[in-house]
C-alpha cells in the first residue's frame, strides 16, 4: 500500500504541473519610479505591459489602496488587450484621495489577468507637497465606495450603496453616479458641499426571471467641472443572482353527473427550470375508473396508493395536468344488468317442463318401447289456473294404455297426419309445486340409431288473468349398451 505521505505529494505535484501548463507571466515597467504632485495634483506615469502567453490576454489594471484613486489615459485603458508577443502602452494616473501633504507615499498598480490569477504589482512613489491653497481653487477630489448584499434575489428590490465622500472644501453643484453591469444600468446626479459625506440608495427592480449568473457592479462619478472634470471610480462588487422560486401547483375541481374532474395548473414561477411530483390519493379501484392526461403512474409513498406526475419545467412554462374520474359506465352497467334481472324475473315462465326419455325394450338390435317422463314446476309462490299440458309423438311409435299408477292419465290421444297428440288437464298448480307425468311408447318398427321427440308444451293462465304457455326441451332417445339409461 502507498504511504499516505507519498500520495499527498504526488497529488501536490499533479496540482503544480496542471497550473503551471495554463499560467503566463506578466511584463509590466514605469517611465518613472518617483513623482511628485501637489496636494490637488495628479501623478502621471506611463505603464508598458507586455506577456509570455501564447494567447492574447485581457488585463486589468487598479490599486489597493484606496487612499488614492487609479484612472487612466484614455479611460478605457482600465481594461487592456494585449496581444502575444506585444508591448501596449498607457498612462496610469494617479490622485491623492486622503494623502497628506508633505509625505510620500508608496501607491501598489496592479496588473491582473481577467477571469484568472496571473498578475504583478508595480510600488511606485509618489510625493504630496505641503502648501496652502484657497477654497475655490480645489480640484474636485472624492472618495466613492459601493455597497450591496453579495446574493440578489431577482424577486425582490435592490438597493445598492453608493458613499460619496467630498475630499476637499470645493461644493460641487452637479456629481454624476453612473452604475453599470451586465444586468444593472442606472445613472442618478447630486450634489455635494464642501467635505460633505452622502451615502446615495439606488433601488433598482430587475425581471424576476433573470437567470442565475454572476456579475461586477462597477460605478464612476464624474464631476463635470468647467475647468478641471474629473472622473472617479469605486472598487467593483461582485454580486451574485441566486436560483429562485419552484414550481406551482393550483388545483381546480369540477363536478359532474358521476364524474369528477381535477385539473392541476402547474407553472414555473422561478429563474431556472425545475422538476417535481405531484400526487393525488388514489387506491386501485379509483384508478380503474380514472385516467389522467398526461399519464400518471401508480406508487405508493408512505404506504399510501397515489397517483404521481413527473413534472419538468423551463423558466416561465406552464402545464396541466387532468385526472378525470367517470362512475358512469359501471353505474350504467349496473343499472343494466338489475333491469335485465328485474325483466327476466318479471317476463320469464312461472312453469318450467323438463322432458326426457328412456329405453324399457328393445327388439332385434332396435329400441322397440321406451318411456316419455315430464317434470312440471311452478316456481313462482303465486299458484296457476288452467294448467294442460301438450305433448306430441311421430307417427312411427303408438302410446300404450298402461299408464302407471299415481301418474296423471291424459285426457285426450289424438291420432293425426304428423303423429299422436296428448293432453293432459292439471288444473290448479300451487306455489312452487311438481308434477310428474310418465307414459310408455312402443314402437311400431324397431328404432335403430336415434330418436329425437319434440318439445311438450304447459299452457295455463296466470294470478293476472293472461295466458301463456311455455315449452320444453327437446329429448334424444338412442339405444345404449346400459338398458334403461334416461336421455335428456
Amino acid at each position: 500500500m502507498v504511504p499516505f505521505k507519498k500520495l499527498w505529494l504526488l497529488s501536490l505535484l499533479l496540482i503544480i504541473l496542471s497550473t503551471s501548463a495554463t499560467a503566463f507571466t506578466i511584463k509590466t515597467s514605469l517611465d518613472a519610479s518617483t513623482k511628485v504632485i501637489s496636494r490637488d495634483g495628479t501623478a502621471s506615469f506611463t505603464l508598458n505591459v507586455s506577456h509570455n502567453s501564447p494567447q492574447t490576454q485581457i488585463l486589468e489594471l487598479f490599486t489597493s489602496d484606496v487612499s488614492w484613486d487609479l484612472s487612466t489615459n484614455p479611460s478605457t485603458d482600465r481594461t487592456l488587450t494585449v496581444p502575444t508577443g506585444e508591448t501596449v502602452t498607457t498612462t496610469v494616473l494617479l490622485r491623492p484621495i486622503y494623502a497628506y501633504p508633505g509625505s510620500y507615499y508608496v501607491v501598489p498598480i496592479t496588473v491582473k489577468s481577467s477571469g484568472g490569477l496571473d498578475s504583478t504589482t508595480l510600488n511606485p512613489q509618489v510625493g504630496v507637497l505641503s502648501g496652502n491653497t484657497p477654497g475655490g481653487l480645489y480640484s474636485p477630489s472624492l472618495g466613492v465606495r459601493i455597497d450591496s448584499t453579495e446574493s440578489i434575489d431577482p424577486t425582490k428590490e435592490v438597493i445598492i450603496r453608493v458613499t460619496l465622500d467630498n475630499l476637499n472644501k470645493k461644493d460641487l453643484s452637479q456629481v454624476d453616479i453612473k452604475l453599470r453591469s451586465k444586468i444593472f444600468n442606472q445613472d442618478y446626479s447630486t450634489a455635494l458641499k464642501g467635505l460633505e459625506k452622502k451615502s446615495v440608495s439606488l433601488k433598482i427592480t430587475i425581471d424576476p426571471l433573470t437567470p442565475p449568473q454572476d456579475d461586477v457592479l462597477r460605478v464612476t462619478v464624474f464631476v463635470p467641472d468647467p475647468v478641471n472634470p474629473q472622473q472617479f471610480d469605486a472598487l467593483p462588487l461582485e454580486v451574485a443572482i441566486i436560483p429562485h422560486g419552484d414550481l406551482s401547483f393550483e388545483p381546480l375541481k369540477e363536478k359532474a353527473f358521476l364524474e369528477r374532474i381535477t385539473r392541476i395548473k402547474v407553472t414555473n414561477n422561478g429563474n431556472v427550470a425545475r422538476v417535481a411530483t405531484y400526487t393525488i390519493p388514489g387506491g386501485l379501484l379509483k384508478s380503474i375508473f380514472s385516467k389522467g392526461v398526461p399519464k400518471y403512474e401508480r406508487r405508493t409513498i408512505n404506504e399510501e396508493k397515489v397517483f404521481a406526475w413527473d413534472v419538468s419545467l423551463e423558466v416561465g412554462e406552464k402545464k396541466e395536468i387532468v385526472l378525470i374520474t367517470n362512475y358512469r359506465t359501471p353505474v350504467f352497467l349496473l343499472i343494466l344488468i338489475m333491469l335485465g334481472i328485474i325483466a327476466y324475473y318479471k317476463f320469464r315462465s312461472p312453469i318450467t317442463i323438463t322432458k326426457s326419455a328412456f329405453v324399457v325394450s328393445t327388439r332385434e338390435g332396435g329400441i322397440s318401447e321406451f318411456k316419455v317422463l315430464l317434470e312440471i314446476k311452478n316456481r313462482n309462490p303465486k299458484p296457476l289456473k288452467n294448467v294442460n299440458i301438450l305433448d306430441s309423438m311421430p307417427h312411427m311409435v303408438d302410446v300404450t294404455k298402461d299408464f302407471e299408477a299415481g301418474s296423471l292419465h291424459p285426457i285426450s290421444i289424438m291420432k293425426h297426419g304428423t303423429g299422436t297428440l296428448l293432453k293432459w288437464a292439471v288444473d290448479d298448480l300451487d306455489g312452487y309445486e311438481e308434477r310428474v307425468i310418465t307414459y310408455k311408447i312402443r314402437s311400431k318398427l324397431s328404432i335403430l340409431g336415434s330418436l329425437t321427440l319434440p318439445v311438450a308444451i304447459a299452457k295455463f293462465d296466470t294470478p293476472f288473468g293472461h295466458k301463456r304457455s311455455t315449452a320444453s326441451n327437446t329429448a334424444h332417445l338412442a339405444l345404449s349398451s346400459h338398458k334403461g339409461k334416461v336421455f335428456k
